[in-house]
């Protein structure tokens, strides 16, 4: 597997930061979480995630103790869980880097379709390539790190020019994306807008960009701004994390199994 990395990478392993990242496949988490070993620092990485998740036997049990945040995609309940999710951050003014998927569920047929409905209906741009980002709880995120501190938003571009792994099963069956190409953009928290509606419009702007960086991705030669070295800096740390991932996913399967029993 080949990792392609083109933009900004964090410098300051204290430094507090959310990262956004479009939501190609549901291993995309998988995937990004063994780079974040090199770059991101790992302990330090919280992901929110669909709050089912939570009750998975081992996995989820794990990822509760990790501190992982578990939403249910209904705000009137989500928001207090949230809330108090990112107080207990700030009260111990935890480096913690947050991974925020805005469109809140991964890109697919069924989801791109009702994405198709909702641009007509809402009038927006029709995206082949990412779907329109859900951005309350986004802004609702950045607007309480801020009571605090928050150093820096990651917006994060992820393609697969290959093998695109949309299951679990694809990664059981060994086949493992050759190349994963990032593409990082950092903005300083000085940069951001105030106010919360003001930056659920930044997040769709970056949504817009995305869009438009993976058309000329996927149509032209593969490559984010032409970068074609791929990152060899810590290869064994991301081997060691992809494959110990991968070899959980039956693990998890079999706990399930004699959990249900």
């Amino acid at each position: 597997m080949k990792i392609f990395i083109t933009g900004d990478l964090p410098k300051d392993p204290k430094e507090r930061s959310v990262i956004i990242m479009n939501h190609r496949t549901r291993q995309d988490w998988l995937l990004f979480w063994a780079v974040s070993h090199r770059y991101f620092n790992a302990e330090n990485t919280k992901i929110i995630l669909r709050g089912d998740l939570k009750y998975f036997p081992g996995f989820g049990w794990g990822m509760q103790m990790l501190n992982f945040i578990f939403l249910k995609r209904r705000w009137e309940q989500d928001q207090s869980v949230f809330g108090r999710a990112i107080e207990f951050f700030n009260d111990s003014d935890y480096p913690a880097k947050i991974i925020i998927f805005p469109e809140g569920t991964n890109y697919e047929e069924m989801s791109a379709l009702r994405c198709y409905k909702y641009a007509n209906i809402h009038g927006l741009q029709q995206y082949e390539y990412c779907l329109h980002p859900r951005v309350t709880g986004f802004a609702f995120l950045v607007r309480k790190l801020r009571e605090k501190r928050l150093d820096a938003i990651y917006d994060i571009t992820v393609a697969y020019p290959k093998t695109m792994p949309q299951s679990e099963v694809t990664l059981l069956k060994g086949k493992i994306p050759e190349e994963l190409h990032y593409y990082v953009k950092r903005y300083d928290n000085s940069e951001l807008p105030e106010d919360q509606e003001e930056l659920g419009e930044w997040c769709k702007q970056r949504w817009a960009e995305k869009e438009d960086r993976l058309r000329k991705f996927y149509t032209g030669d593969k490559t984010f701004n032409g970068n074609d070295t791929p990152d060899t800096t810590a290869m064994f740390k991301f081997v060691t994390a992809t494959i110990f991932w991968i070899l959980m996913i039956p693990f998890m399967i079999y706990l399930l199994y004699s959990y249900a029993l």
